[in-house]
């Protein structure tokens, strides 16, 4: 027997932030906490995050946001 899975809101990405002067690749969900981290020298070297925290990606940060909805920011 199958559980089909339908909440979804707290375990897909809801975008990306990229911290160019830490060099660091973040993807982070909805409530804008990280899910998790990899460096953009190493990238295979991922962090996943067990307990979401916020991450600063410092100044020069970049991001994108996978959805585009009423909820996603103006970009």
């Amino acid at each position: 027997m199958s559980i089909e899975q339908t909440d979804y809101a707290g375990r897909l990405p809801y975008g990306l932030w990229v911290g160019l002067e830490a060099g660091e690749e973040h993807l982070f969900d909805r409530g804008y906490k990280a899910i998790a981290t990899r460096p953009l020298a190493a990238p295979w070297r991922v962090t996943v995050h067990k307990k979401r925290r916020f991450i600063d990606a410092g100044p020069g940060r970049v991001e994108t946001y996978f959805f585009d909805d009423s909820t996603s920011p103006p970009v």
